[in-house]
């Protein structure tokens, strides 16, 4: 007795905003060792529709660029393994972002908040020397653990507040906000920046329901980030 090998069902969230409606489609897709969601996604473009879209770059978990919801948690797709995960396997576009076209979503938004908070530092003018950063420092540890942000989105489409204020700044911007104003060399100080962090769509937005921690693909904790800026906000040492 003979067989192909084993398939696993995939339902693809399908859509072209303006031309077709929102609509799900099923693939029976191989399942070989160690394949990956967006390796299903390639053989569905090489084998059964070539109209399928959706992105990547790097294809090593290091750019963002091919995060999805998949069954129902954001993730990347190139790091997500078949196997394991219940079938069939649900893949749809991040959320609270416009979609383009399929898994494909349009990023300006997440991007518009992240500039918002001035995420460069803007050094204090008034050092007369080089500043001296101890990599034990206490505070340098904390930014340390959140500089690997690769500006994926998943945080972004998971949290619930960015789904209910579309001006929320979002979990992404306000890690990156943490650890500019925590940086010792950051002139202190008035500016729009601060205004946004400590705004009305800013920290106090967050509920810290942690689903951008929990989701998060490089292990970052920007709901910590967030506790930490309220901390230092409620103590003066950032303002409000």
């Amino acid at each position: 007795m003979t067989g192909g090998p084993p398939e696993v069902t995939l339902r693809v969230r399908r859509s072209e905003p303006g031309v077709t409606k929102q609509r799900w489609e099923s693939f029976g897709v191989p399942l070989a060792d160690r394949t990956t969601v967006l390796d299903a996604l390639f053989w569905i473009m090489r084998e059964r529709d070539r109209s399928l879209a959706f992105r990547c770059a790097c294809r090593a978990a290091m750019c963002g660029s091919c995060a999805m919801v998949v069954n129902g948690d954001e993730r990347l797709a190139c790091k997500t393994g078949l196997a394991g995960l219940a079938t069939p396997i649900r893949v749809e576009p991040l959320r609270s972002l416009p979609v383009v076209k399929d898994l494909v979503v349009d990023m300006d938004a997440f991007f518009d908040r992240y500039q918002a908070v001035e995420p460069v530092v803007r050094t204090d003018e008034r050092l007369a020397e080089p500043a001296i950063i101890s990599p034990l420092d206490p505070t340098r540890l904390e930014i340390g653990a959140g500089l690997d942000c690769i500006s994926c989105g998943a945080c972004y489409s998971a949290c619930p507040m960015v789904a209910a204020d579309p001006d929320y700044l979002g979990p992404a911007a306000l890690l990156r906000a943490f650890n500019v104003l925590a940086d010792q060399r950051e002139s202190p100080g008035p500016a729009p920046a601060r205004e946004a962090v400590f705004g009305r769509h800013g920290i106090w937005r967050c509920h810290g329901i942690q689903e951008c921690t929990r989701v998060c693909p490089k292990a970052l904790d920007p709901a910590l980030a967030i506790r930490r800026l309220k901390r230092r906000a409620r103590s003066g040492e950032f303002g409000s």
